[in-house]
């Protein structure tokens, strides 16, 4: 294991020169040059994120609990939330999967390669995506996560970019990691956080150590910034953001800065996290409703137990191992 440590740290100890990641098949040369952020103004925000957890499920169908929540805050300051739920049916026939949802929402089948408790979370993300195409009276609406998403939700998501362009909300995509690798074989956040240890760029010679990092990194339908919202983050963020809304980024940047300071996260919006805990699905949440749909499927339990042994096998080993 020794020779395998020492890899991994020589690989770190690298330096810096010519480094560079590829996105679309463009290269992007990281260099020392980051953008300041100051502290910003009490704007109106909205966090949303979306949860979800399967009651029953085999290879042919998945029956799942979700959850999508919305919260506002004005700055620091909490002023409500909202959210809703519903269960997501999915079932496989070949290569194709349908839903039925309740309470009722239409989807299109889904013609991909994917589990049925996958397509499920697909469904979810286009949720959250309808979810937030519903926000109004806001400056800024941020989601959990990137733009990246499977194609079934780029109908969802091109709804969403168009509402809040004509409305003028900006839109952004928060990640608290980033699967980005650079030509050397290290995370983009890994890098540009040493980067800006070493800095020489005098627009960051400022007290407060937030700072802003975009090349023009364009992905499909939007563009990628990396960003430190506190001085005292230990965290690179990845922001997505609306190429028709760049003109906005700072500015939004600095606002959302302001609700990045509770030491549970620092550099991580407080919003994220609240909306976070509200739209997550327990292991009690999805045990007790279990429960309950065993108890309302009646004589037919049993056989609905026996189709989904073909997917809990991994389950049993685990409680007799662990």
């Amino acid at each position: 294991m020794d020779k395998l440590l020492t890899s991994i740290s020589n690989t770190l100890l690298d330096g810096f020169e010519n480094e560079f990641i590829v996105i679309n098949g463009t290269k992007h040369l990281l260099k020392n040059e980051f953008i300041a952020l100051s502290k910003g103004k009490n704007e109106l925000l909205c966090f949303i994120d979306g949860g979800n957890g399967e009651i029953v499920g085999s290879s042919a169908f998945s029956l799942n609990y979700n959850k999508i929540s919305q919260v506002f805050f004005s700055g620091t300051k909490y002023l409500n939330s909202k959210t809703e739920s519903f269960f997501s049916l999915s079932k496989k026939t070949d290569s194709t999967i349908s839903f039925e949802i309740d309470p009722e929402k239409r989807f299109d089948n889904l013609n991909e390669d994917v589990s049925c408790y996958d397509s499920c979370c697909i469904i979810r993300s286009c949720a959250e995506l309808d979810s937030a195409t519903h926000v109004s009276n806001c400056s800024i609406v941020v989601l959990d996560g990137s733009f990246d998403s499977d194609k079934y939700c780029t109908p969802y998501f091109e709804k969403l970019k168009q509402k809040c362009i004509s409305s003028q909300i900006v839109l952004l995509g928060l990640s608290k990691t980033s699967g980005i690798v650079t030509n050397k074989g290290r995370s983009v956040s890994f890098v540009l956080s040493e980067l800006s240890k070493t800095r020489s760029n005098h627009a960051l010679n400022n007290t407060s150590n937030m700072w802003l990092y975009s090349q023009k990194i364009i992905q499909e339908g939007f563009e990628t910034c990396f960003v430190k919202l506190h001085p005292k983050s230990e965290h690179v963020l990845r922001v997505d953001f609306l190429s028709e809304q760049k003109e906005f980024l700072h500015n939004s940047l600095e606002n959302i800065s302001v609700n990045c300071s509770d030491p549970t996260f620092f550099g991580y919006p407080f919003g994220l996290i609240m909306a976070d805990d509200f739209a997550r699905v327990s292991k009690q949440d999805i045990s007790e409703l279990k429960a309950e749909a065993l108890v309302k499927l009646g004589k037919h339990s049993e056989i609905v137990e026996e189709a989904s042994k073909s997917s809990d096998a991994h389950s049993i080993l685990d409680k007799v191992k662990f």
